[in-house]
């Protein structure tokens, strides 16, 4: 990969679009329309074919809208279940797990394009095969990007016709649109931007599951509110306030928010129904040669507390001396 990323990130990375000329020089690419159509015929694989006829949803059986003009195939976590593509995803490492979200793989054909948008994420997007045009407009603020409509027009301050290797980086509440010139491959690489709704939602789930109990409002100098029963004190309000806050802040919200973090919601390659094996058989079978493999699109990640590693994974967690950093890495 031909970046200086201490550059990138200095410079672009949720500042500014950016076009990252050959970014893979010799690009070949991991997987083939045939391929892709494939997955996309798969219950547990996300898709979308998108043409003149509107937007359709997989599995698909087959796939005669791809025949024509202005249609595109859109293919979610393709990193999931497809090993090529899963290596060109790692290239991205550099920016840590918990950001990083999945590889959408698009095939479009002449005049294929989803239409103008924005995304309140980072997409770093790579031209495989074909030809594609790409209009940038700048950052929007929050209040603009709330109003933003799909299709709606955008002032362009970056144009560029796309060539295998090369790549386009759109930070969020950028508007932005490609048009497919030659029939292409695309690959988006997206990364996580939690928002306060969705975390606190899931937090708010996690409590649930989990059945414990939680501080609750307490007020011993309550004084009367006979005059004014209906009226909300700034102090009533800042003691709610910090017993939320004392929560997210206090070792069980932290464990929790980081379980969060570490969970795929994408469907992954996993054999669920297969027993588990047994520590004893995993020594032997280690002793005898066998490797260990990371499934793709799991989310590891640890968090050093004190004299103590809190290794996440997958919504689990597990209580690790410090001195197991290198093998947690």
């Amino acid at each position: 990969m031909n970046l200086n990323i201490d550059d990138f990130l200095t410079k672009y990375w949720q500042k500014q679009p950016v076009v990252l000329t050959q970014l893979f020089g010799d690009f070949s690419d991991p997987i083939s329309p045939e391929e892709l159509a494939g997955l996309a015929m798969e219950e547990c694989v996300s898709s979308r074919i998108i043409s003149h006829q509107g937007i359709e949803h997989g599995p698909f059986d087959e796939f005669s809208a791809l025949d024509q003009s202005g249609a595109s195939l859109l293919v979610q976590a393709v990193n999931h279940w497809h090993g090529p593509s899963a290596a060109l995803f790692e290239q991205f490492k550099f920016i840590p797990n918990w950001r990083l979200d999945d590889l959408m793989v698009s095939y479009s054909t002449p005049q294929g394009s989803v239409g103008a948008h924005l995304d309140q994420y980072d997409v770093i997007i790579i031209q495989g095969e074909g030809k594609r045009i790409w209009r940038v407009g700048a950052p929007l603020s929050p209040q603009e990007a709330l109003s933003y409509q799909h299709g709606q027009r955008f002032e362009t301050v970056l144009e560029v016709e796309m060539q295998p290797g090369d790549a386009l980086y759109i930070p969020p509440n950028c508007p932005h649109q490609g048009v497919t010139l030659a029939a292409c491959l695309n690959y988006s690489v997206g990364f996580r931007a939690p928002s306060v709704s969705e975390s606190l939602t899931r937090l708010a789930d996690q409590l649930l599951d989990l059945g414990v109990p939680t501080p609750r409002f307490s007020d011993p100098d309550r004084v009367t509110s006979f005059l004014s029963p209906g009226e909300v004190h700034a102090e009533d309000l800042g003691k709610l306030q910090q017993l939320l806050s004392d929560y997210i802040f206090s070792d069980d919200g932290r464990r929790l928010l980081l379980n969060q973090l570490s969970e795929q919601q994408r469907e992954m390659d996993l054999d669920e129904d297969r027993e588990p094996t047994l520590l004893n058989d995993l020594s032997e079978k280690l002793a005898r040669g066998a490797s260990l493999k990371r499934t793709s699109g799991l989310i590891p990640l640890y968090f050093k507390h004190h004299e103590v590693i809190e290794f996440h994974i997958q919504g689990q967690v597990f209580m690790l001396s410090v001195e197991n950093e290198k093998w947690i890495q």
